[in-house]
């Protein structure tokens, strides 16, 4: 039996555990993440620079890189082929740049509600759990507005979620994080101000009605329940972990639960273990000491040879549903997110006793089925769109961040029209990276995904991924390739591709790679389909130099012969901010458009 009653029988012993599988499993998957993709970046920029001996480079000016003008398109059923230009539908630049913009907000409201249920049944549990005469005599959670703050104070991951999933500027973010808490301050001057405790009258003494709140204590309180969990998300999201976080949690959360658990039966089962204990000291002559270290040394072992297995196991689910489009990149994080979030609420409504755990379970699963049915409307309304252009990203590699900035928030919009190719980078490497990517990694298989020659190129063509997410968003599909390939995948890429964006910021003589995309793009690719962003930072006298020998060599039946390079117009690119945003996004859209008329 048991010998430890009050961790048993009491909320105590699940605040113990739940704070401690938290904190265990968070710094486990952080100090994993970094480590996990620290190795995985090496490794992608070790095969990169290698040679496959598969494929022999072409020239972008060679007559026998031309290929067909196919392009890559999915029916509705699973078998892939070709087809000629666009799919059926008329939508105008306007349109496209509406749905850009609107849709990630659209989607991001639908995962406000679904929050909003789940703070509700929390604040309506944490309202009941804490209204026990034992642990609130004055009954005083059970006012209205103590419930109202609660249930908004519950409602904070759901604030950053809508940041997460909507526009990436600072601007709006700071706006609906100020428009939250100035509802906060609100409800709490409300709780603050109005009576919330019942007069008393005892021994003669009569106490009326008074509020037994205070703006610290409210302050404390919404700090109790959100500050540590913030702060793991905001570590979480950092741009060196996030992309392997979601996994690294999972398993790191099943391996913790395992040894916490085995740790804390052999707690509660005191008797037994001084009994192994004991045995292991007479047995092998050591001293009770060095029994106890052992004995924590082989539990800790065996829940390990346990409990990896099925991490693993949970990892592979994940691949398999992520490869089922079931899961994508973005719901994998945000499931991260309000677990974490449901782990800490449960610890606080373990005070009123261990059943109330389950009440945090129950409010996650509510919000993930709010989700679903809500991802269910939002896809079949996007489907609906049958025009959805094919983005192809290019940039120079020596950007680092400041492309990965502008490739996130591009890339976030533009996943609601059609999907978003490139040449895979060490500068994109951890943010483009894929569940099963990373797994294939761990595995000893990325050098597996790599291009090695045309047989493999044509793999990953037929195989090309075209259809929505169970989110409605398409998906980001990276083209590993050696220093010997990249160039005859960048031909058949520049040939399929609806759009591209180039980023020529820092573009410099240096650049030879950036020098023979240019001269492909302007052998294939309308001008009005190029968008190249350029910045201070950019050469533009040796940029205005390459488009003119580029242009001066074009091949015969390149689409921009008779052409003025003037149709060409490099976008301006200074800030982040959301006017820029906004323009850049209308050039996209307008290049769209126009290879949509040419379709025709």
């Amino acid at each position: 039996m048991p010998s430890s009653p009050l961790l048993y029988h009491s909320g105590f012993g699940i605040i113990a555990a739940v704070a401690v599988l938290a904190f265990t499993a968070s710094l486990l998957a952080l100090t994993a993440s970094m480590l996990l993709l620290w190795l995985y970046r090496r490794r992608v920029a070790r095969l990169m620079s290698a040679q496959s001996g598969g494929m022999e480079p072409q020239t972008a000016l060679d007559p026998k890189s031309e290929i067909s003008t196919l392009r890559p398109f999915q029916d509705t059923g699973s078998t892939r082929f070709y087809s000629v230009g666009l799919a059926n539908g008329n939508r105008t630049s306007a349109d496209l740049y509406h749905s850009a913009l609107f849709e990630p907000r659209r989607h991001a409201y639908q995962y406000a509600f679904a929050g909003i249920l789940f703070a509700l049944i929390i604040g309506s549990s944490v309202t009941f759990a804490l209204s026990h005469h034992s642990i609130n005599y004055l009954r005083a959670a059970e006012h209205p507005f103590q419930y109202l703050f609660m249930c908004w104070s519950c409602a904070w991951p759901a604030v950053l979620t809508v940041n997460i999933i909507a526009d990436g500027n600072r601007r709006c973010q700071g706006i609906r994080v100020l428009g939250y808490f100035i509802l906060l301050f609100a409800l709490g001057t409300l709780a603050a101000l109005t009576p919330t405790e019942s007069s008393i009258q005892t021994s003669g003494v009569y106490l009326p009605a008074w509020s037994g709140e205070s703006p610290f204590h409210l302050a404390y309180k919404w700090s109790l329940l959100n500050i540590a969990p913030t702060v793991l998300i905001r570590m979480f999201r950092h741009r060196r972990v996030s992309a392997a976080a979601p996994l690294a949690l999972s398993f790191m959360t099943v391996v913790s639960a395992g040894l916490l658990g085995i740790l804390t039966a052999a707690f509660i089962y005191q008797e037994t273990s001084v009994s192994v204990i004991a045995f292991a000291a007479e047995t092998f002559g050591i001293s009770v000491h060095a029994g106890l270290i052992g004995y924590f040394i082989v539990i800790s072992v065996a829940s390990s040879l346990l409990c990896v297995p099925l991490g693993w196991r949970l990892l592979v689910w994940i691949r398999n549903g992520y490869l089922s489009k079931s899961i994508s990149d973005q719901s994998l994080a945000i499931d991260a997110i309000w677990l974490i979030y449901a782990s800490f609420y449960s610890v606080i409504l373990a005070i009123g006793g261990p059943g109330w755990v389950f009440s945090a379970i129950v409010a996650f699963f509510i919000f993930k089925i709010a989700v679903k049915a809500g991802n269910k409307t939002f896809r079949a309304r996007l489907q609906s769109r049958s025009n959805n252009p094919e983005l192809l990203v290019l940039r120079v590699f020596s950007l680092g961040k400041r492309s990965e900035n502008l490739f996130e928030i591009i890339s976030k919009h533009w996943r609601y029209l059609g999907g978003v190719r490139l040449i895979a980078g060490t500068d994109l490497a951890m943010s483009t990276v894929a569940p099963h990517r990373l797994l294939a990694f761990i595995g000893g298989k990325l050098r597996q995904l790599f291009i090695t020659g045309e047989e493999s190129l044509e793999r990953s063509l037929t195989e090309l991924d075209t259809q929505r997410d169970a989110d409605g968003r398409f998906r980001i599909v990276d083209f590993f390739c050696h220093a010997d390939t990249w160039q005859n995948v960048l031909l058949r890429l520049v040939k399929s591709a609806d759009v591209v964006l180039m980023d020529l910021r820092s573009f410099a003589p240096m650049h030879a790679g950036c020098i023979f995309e240019i001269r492909a793009l302007l052998n294939s690719v309308p001008l009005e389909r190029l968008v190249f962003v350029v910045d201070e930072t950019t050469d533009k006298m040796f940029l205005r130099q390459t488009l003119e020998e580029s242009y001066s060599g074009l091949r015969s039946d390149s689409p921009n012969r008779g052409k003025s390079l003037a149709a060409l117009e490099p976008f301006e690119f200074h800030s982040h901010g959301y006017d820029e945003i906004e323009r850049l996004l209308k050039k996209l859209c307008a290049a769209a458009q126009i290879r949509q008329d040419e379709s025709r």
